[in-house]
């Protein structure tokens, strides 16, 4: 045995010898302090506990004045959005909530309303995804603060996602916060992902009834969302002191991966040391039960005595300078020669390590640039020396045949290539960046528009050559050019424009206006722009001008009013103003258009002088209708007296009081009878008619009975029909028993019809009268019935109808048969006589009861006349009396 052996030996009993003391040292110590540290470790691990409960309660609260805050407002904007998620100050009040959401209730047929609204009032570029009809979406429309991650979440509907989606049908259908289960969540800035969970608490309407499942989902707004991140939230919860308790927190009502919600709990076999003291708890969570496991690993420092670690410590510390000092006393050759021999092994593991490494980064890089959607290039001098996929397919050419060529071979003409390399060489030179946009011609012909950026490698050593990065905009570029013609037009269309236009800030300062505008108001634009919408708005103004504001800053932001404005030289200028409120760059502008409606004054103004002359020429007009009614009801007197006298003396003379007369004169006296009759029957319906048309008819409304009171009118005309051989007949149907009219009236419109079927009738004709009541749905076809007047009160009606065989009317009299004072042309009417009132006061009667009157006609074959009257129950009739 050699004497680094012999040593070794030796250093290996001292060392056996001092761990020994120094462990049996230890252990009776250990037993002293473990009662103390548990104590301190219970009391430690209830703080936990409280602290997770209670910060999760105070993150529901962020929840719910987000969730009031959405509500109280209906409907809120991204600029107010992003003022009160500032205001929350996240990264210093709340750790672990990076992010505060809303996503909006939309059903299918509002999507494209919904999508609408986004795009105007954030991007144009916005759209529901993923794509796909559902019957319901819930696109997340706001997610404050913004990062690189977040922002690619703008229109996600979260509703399509299962996970999520049961904890907001929780949330929706509860009016409580839910939780989701376990979710990978990814750091803002890049920072990888984080284990975490989602909560969800729905907003509704305003003044809304939420007491039911229905009632909430019938006056959902949406959810508001928070991500939290379990690592960080925990760290603001616990802290990053040493010797804190290590937590294991699980869903209880999930199983698997998903009900781990955070684990920071040693694995039994790795642990350094096995824990002092755990435990485990439930703990009520928004609407989920969280297990949270606790366990106090041995170092953790709870107050305990520190003795027995000293101990320990110090033991161990003078075992190994012991063992060491031992050692190295023996075997100090032999452990110089084996340290060599290791640092040797050490420096060539090493160095294959930095060759691994530094292929393993080249092919990385290799397919990084491989993949870019970015054409990337490398240049020496002008040839190409490399090129990756994007380059290819943009340009057209495989990399075959773009190495060792010249980049001249992309550019349309040699002067455009000269003009690129006058550009960059002097960038090149000097190291700079050259930026810039230039046209390429693909292999295929099409003409490109690129931008993009050249940096050499080393200004210093031009053999290495540049790299290029470039993208194809001519896309972009049209839509440029586009956009500048557009604007180009719509500055024709506003300086154009006959109507006047204005842009002002909402303190009224005039920022663009166009000629017609300043016309108006007899400036020019330059001096227009110069002024206030309150230099140009009459004083006094000022409630009025509140009341606008308002309009133009309610629900619609718009209005539409008629004010007047101060002209240049001082005159009011009426003029009709359209206004609307619309952002731009973040400030609010009034929008309005503006039109002089002087002329228009001005024409309403002779309307008004115009409308007072003919009320004036009315009442004149009323006033001598009232002077002809007072003088036909002078004259019906002096008419009628002596009339009737002539009537009461013919009758005599006729009946041969005193005497009787020979039959020469007793015809005379006849005539003289029926010639007085006739006369007076004339009087009588001229002055019924002019009454009529004078509003004179006044109707009392009475019981009659249909089928007594038509026999008593046809019965009057019995003789007259027997002198020309007519046949009369009367048919009254069994439901029809009595109808409600003014008695008198109706006499005179049956007795008008009957004496005309008569009078028109040759001899030997028929004459019938017949009564009926009717409903639209006996007669579905007759779209005249179903729109009568006469079917409005009770939805039937009675119908009379006097049809004769006589002589017939045509077509064209037909339309005037009704007009008062006119009398059908024909050699027959001639000799009937009358003043052709009687068909006129038919009319008059008949639609003063509310009812229709009208005719049909074969010419040689007769005639029928229907009347119409509402049927009317008794109540009915009362109310028209």
């Amino acid at each position: 045995m050699g004497i680094a052996s012999r040593g070794a030996l030796v250093a290996w009993l001292v060392l056996l010898l001092a761990l020994a003391t120094t462990m049996y040292s230890w252990h009776y110590a250990s037993q002293l302090a473990t009662h103390h540290a548990e104590e301190q470790a219970a009391r430690e691990l209830d703080d936990v506990r409280n602290r997770i409960t209670y910060s999760m309660k105070a993150y529901e609260q962020v929840l719910h004045a987000a969730a009031a805050f959405l509500s109280a407002s209906g409907e809120i904007n991204r600029p107010q959005w992003i003022a009160f998620v500032k205001g929350l100050s996240l990264a210093q009040n709340f750790p672990g909530i990076d992010n505060i959401g809303i996503a909006l209730a939309v059903q299918a047929v509002d999507r494209e309303a919904h999508e609408s609204a986004i795009q105007s009032q954030i991007s144009p570029d916005y759209a529901i995804k993923p794509g796909g009809k559902r019957s319901f979406y819930a696109p997340i429309v706001y997610f404050e603060p913004v990062d690189e991650n977040t922002g690619r979440i703008f229109g996600f509907d979260i509703f399509s996602e299962p996970k999520r989606r049961a904890a907001m049908e929780r949330a929706r259908d509860t009016g409580e916060a839910a939780l989701t289960g376990r979710v990978s969540l990814q750091r803002k800035f890049n920072d990888g992902a984080q284990s975490g969970f989602l909560m969800f608490l729905p907003a509704f309407r305003n003044g809304a009834l939420v007491t039911t499942p229905q009632e909430r989902r019938d006056a959902l707004i949406g959810w508001i969302i928070a991500p939290f991140r379990m690592k960080d939230f925990m760290l603001a919860v616990m802290g990053a002191q040493r010797g804190q308790p290590a937590v294991k927190i699980v869903d209880v009502g999930r199983a698997g991966e998903e009900a781990l919600i955070y684990g920071d709990l040693p694995a039994k076999d790795t642990s350094p040391a096995a824990p002092l003291w755990g435990g485990a708890e439930t703990l009520q969570i928004a609407d989920r039960q969280w297990s949270v496991q606790f366990s106090v690993p041995a170092s953790a420092d709870h107050g305990a005595d520190s003795t027995p670690l000293a101990i320990l410590l110090c033991g161990i510390a003078v075992s190994f300078l012991l063992f060491a000092t031992v050692m190295a006393m023996a075997t100090a050759r032999a452990r110089a020669v084996a340290l060599a021999a290791g640092l040797t092994r050490e420096l060539r593991l090493s160095h294959e390590k930095l060759e691994s490494k530094v292929k393993e980064r080249t092919e990385e890089l290799q397919t990084i640039l491989s993949a870019s959607p970015i054409a990337i290039v490398h240049i020496i001098g002008h040839q190409f020396n490399w090129v990756n996929p994007a380059a290819e397919a943009m340009m057209g050419y495989p990399a075959s045949d773009l190495i060792g060529q010249s980049a001249r071979i992309l550019f349309p003409a040699e002067e455009a290539f000269t003009a690129f390399s006058r550009k960059v060489l002097p960038a090149l030179q000097s190291g700079a960046v050259a930026f810039g946009r230039h046209e390429i011609v693909a292999r295929d012909g099409r003409r490109l528009i690129c931008e993009g950026v050249l940096k050499p490698l080393d200004p210093a050593d031009r053999a290495r050559g540049a790299v290029a990065l470039f993208q194809d905009i001519t896309e972009r570029h049209r839509n440029e050019q586009a956009l500048r013609e557009s604007e180009q037009f719509n500055r024709f269309l506003f300086e154009a424009s006959p109507i006047g236009l204005a842009l002002s800030r909402v303190d009224g300062r005039l920022t663009a206006v166009n000629q017609a505008y300043a016309g108006i108001l007899g400036y020019t634009i330059e001096q227009a722009v110069g002024l206030s919408h309150w230099d140009v708005t009459p004083t006094g103004y000022g409630g009025l001008e509140k009341l606008q504001m308002a309009a133009l800053e309610g629900p619609a932001n718009s209005a539409s009013f008629e004010t007047q404005l101060v002209h240049r030289d001082g005159h009011l200028v009426p003029v009709r103003v359209f206004g609307c409120t619309i952002d731009r760059g973040g400030e609010r502008f009034i929008w309005a258009a503006v039109e002089d409606i002087t002329e228009a004054k001005t024409a309403e103004k002779r309307i008004d002088e115009y409308i007072e002359l003919i009320e004036a020429q009315n009442g004149r007009l009323l006033e001598n209708d009232r002077e002809k009614t007072e003088f036909l009801d002078n004259m019906s007197h002096e008419l009628k007296t002596p009339l009737n006298a002539i009537i009461g003396f013919s009758e005599l003379m006729v009946e041969g009081i005193p005497q009787a007369l020979d039959p020469e004169q007793k015809i005379y006296s006849e005539q003289i009878l029926e010639a007085a009759r006739h006369l007076l029957e004339l009087i009588q319906n001229i002055l019924t008619y002019t009454g009529s048309g004078a509003g004179h008819f006044s109707l009392h409304l009475d019981t009659v009975d249909v089928a007594p009171f038509l026999a008593r009118r046809l019965e009057t005309f019995r003789a007259a029909a027997v002198k020309k051989n007519i046949a009369l007949s009367l048919s009254v149907m069994p439901e029809c028993t009595v109808f409600h009219a003014e008695r008198e009236y109706m006499r005179t419109v049956i007795d008008n019809l009957l004496c005309n079927a008569i009078k028109f009738t040759p001899e030997g004709g028929r004459v019938s009268l017949t009564a009926a009541m009717i409903t639209a749905a006996e007669s579905p076809d007759d779209t005249t019935l179903r729109e009568s007047p006469c079917m409005a009160i009770n939805g039937c009606c009675v119908e009379i109808k006097v049809t004769d065989t006589g002589i017939g009317i045509t077509k064209e009299n037909l339309a005037r048969l009704f007009l008062p004072f006119v009398q059908i042309d024909g050699k027959f009417t001639r000799m009937a006589g009358g003043a052709g009132l009687g068909l006129a006061l038919v009319r008059s009667l008949v639609e003063c009861h509310g009812g229709t009157v009208d005719a049909e006609s074969t010419v040689g074959q007769g005639s029928t006349f229907r009347i119409r009257l509402p049927w009317r129950d008794r109540g009915d009739a009362a109310a028209g009396s």
